[in-house]
């Protein structure tokens, strides 16, 4: 891996959020991926690594649905993105500051932390990064360990999972 500064955001890399469905009408629900089309990341590799991402949580789009009894239509899609603003996020920002980075063979292992809204708690992620500077990375949390309530509907019967997944891929800038 190179040394240097590098500048990441849509452009070059995309940051993805997985959902999954549980209840008793987990059935009408769909699993998601959401994409954030608003966020930018400093990686900074060398004597003094670093990392820090920033992402604006009303950005997340639905990518795809997948089961349900029907296909997510557009108006779906609007509708989702709107509740997970308005009622899970409620606005709140998203940013990660890694305090430490260890490079260990093709993987960067980061030590920060996580916050959504006022809520920060302890983070470790770790990223691949291939010969090509192409990246990949997953980190799973708890909505919950951040004061967010997982979104429900038809009175319960149909939540999405406390745990989410977060993925990260594309490639470092030349």
């Amino acid at each position: 891996m190179r040394s240097g500064t590098y500048h990441l955001g849509p452009g070059s890399a995309e940051l993805r959020v997985r959902t999954r469905r549980e209840g008793l009408a987990a059935r009408a629900g769909h699993d998601l991926v959401l994409v954030v089309t608003d966020w930018q990341a400093q990686l900074v590799l060398g004597a003094q690594p670093s990392l820090e991402v920033t992402a604006d949580g009303g950005s997340l789009e639905v990518r795809s649905g997948t089961g349900g009894v029907r296909p997510l239509s557009d108006r779906d899609r609007r509708d989702i993105g709107r509740n997970i603003d308005g009622k899970v996020l409620r606005g709140a920002g998203i940013a990660y500051r890694a305090s430490a980075v260890h490079a260990d063979g093709d993987t960067l292992r980061f030590e920060g932390t996580l916050r959504i809204g006022d809520v920060a708690r302890p983070a470790d992620l770790a990223v691949r990064v291939g010969d090509d500077g192409r990246f990949s990375g997953r980190h799973e949390l708890r909505q919950t360990d951040f004061a967010i309530t997982p979104f429900s509907g038809l009175m319960g019967a149909l939540k999405l999972r406390d745990e989410v997944t977060i993925e990260a891929e594309g490639a470092l800038p030349e």
